[in-house]
């Protein structure tokens, strides 16, 4: 496999999200509360999803955040 920058994959994942929202909401919500796609415990799946890429890109483990990148190209089907 090709080496790749951790950042660049985050990146993507934001983005993959950040359209998510924009196609679902009509905008992009700077925190969850914002979000009006929230179903169960004011918990948007989306923006959730951006918050735990963005703890495993703090951590560091790249694993995680390919399978990160995975659910956000998930739910943008």
């Amino acid at each position: 496999m090709p080496a790749f920058d951790i950042e660049k994959l985050y990146l993507a994942i934001v983005a993959c999200a950040n359209n998510q929202c924009q196609r679902k909401c009509g905008k992009v919500p700077l925190v969850i509360s914002e979000c009006t796609e929230k179903k169960v415990a004011d918990c948007c799946k989306t923006r959730a999803l951006v918050g735990r890429a963005k703890c495993h890109l703090e951590q560091g483990t790249i694993g995680l955040l390919k399978n990160d990148l995975m659910t956000a190209l998930a739910l943008s089907k």
